[in-house]
């Protein structure tokens, strides 16, 4: 559930370059960089081969990775597997489990593990870097995580390729969509009987960034206190209500049962919005931010906005 709500400092690299060669013959050769330094954003200072071949990626952004054209060879793939819009690309690659099992990373002998350092994998940390040069990633928005990402890999000049061709083709898109820039909306989320109601995470970053849509006050709030998500009530469902909602959920019994509860409830009935009509029902595998559902999601929001 954390992986999916989550998903829903400063990083720099300098190549490390050999000692010149004596012998004029295969000078270009030794000199060319195997690795290089990087300094994550925990200041952790770690080698890391310039063209890694045996990647190991831990956490919910794996279409990060993806975008990049880089496919790891092991990933957490239990809780995201049939989550994610992109179950299509994840062919090939070995589910490591979740927690993390140690014992099948090493057997798959990476040569480096990328790992989401937001906080849920710190208690493996020292585990994995006794296996292969291990990186924690910043849980930041999409555009950073991608650069960085490009710095780590010599990927750059593809994640710039990236960045240019999905502002394109979002403006050509936004054009297609019924205008609502400068209303307010708030994606809420039902998982099982909970109730969240997101910030600028996931999903809701192309309700801001890109659909131009504003935050309710309380989401405002929210991302001004650096709050991805955060579970509230029934009762509190007005106080983070904008003119438009945006309502996801993950298709379990559960979800599906607690999100009809909701919808029949005085409290949602009384929601402005509702009573408006300005409510759009999405599932939850939209509810991730990295640049694969990004990309996808554009396909989509003619379909569900025009309506």
């Amino acid at each position: 559930m954390s992986i999916l709500l989550a998903a829903c400092g400063n990083s720099t690299a300098s190549t490390t370059t050999s000692e010149p060669s004596t012998s004029s013959n295969n000078a270009t050769a030794e000199s060319v960089a195997t690795t290089k330094s990087f300094t994550d954003f925990k200041n952790n200072n770690v080698e890391v081969p310039t063209h890694p071949e045996r990647i190991i990626y831990i956490g919910g952004d794996l279409g990060d990775l993806l975008a990049l054209h880089v496919k790891p060879i092991g990933s957490s793939l239990q809780v995201i597997a049939d989550q994610v819009v992109y179950s299509d690309l994840l062919e090939g690659i070995v589910d490591i489990g979740e927690p993390a099992d140690m014992e099948k990373i090493a057997d798959l002998n990476p040569d480096l593990i990328l790992v989401d350092g937001g906080g849920l994998y710190d208690n493996i940390y020292e585990s994995l870097t006794k296996i292969a040069p291990t990186v924690q990633l910043e849980r930041k928005q999409t555009y950073d995580r991608l650069r960085t990402l490009g710095d780590i890999l010599g990927k750059s000049d593809t994640a710039e390729q990236w960045i240019t061709t999905y502002e394109k083709k979002a403006k050509q898109v936004v054009s297609q969509l019924k205008s609502h820039s400068g209303d307010t909306a708030t994606v809420f989320l039902q998982l099982g009987k909970d109730m969240y109601v997101m910030g600028d995470k996931g999903f809701a970053t192309t309700l801001y960034n890109i659909l131009q849509f504003k935050p309710s006050i309380g989401v405002e709030k929210m991302i001004a206190d650096k709050e991805d998500f955060a579970q509230i009530s029934e009762e509190a469902l007005s106080d983070y209500a904008g003119q438009w909602l945006f309502i996801l959920n993950d298709g379990n019994t559960a979800s599906d049962a607690n999100t009809q509860k909701m919808l029949q409830s005085a409290i949602w009935q009384a929601i402005p919005a509702v009573k408006a009509n300005h409510v759009y029902m999405l599932s939850s595998t939209w509810n991730f931010d990295d640049p694969i559902t990004r990309e996808r999601m554009l396909d989509e929001l003619p379909k569900i906005m025009n309506k």
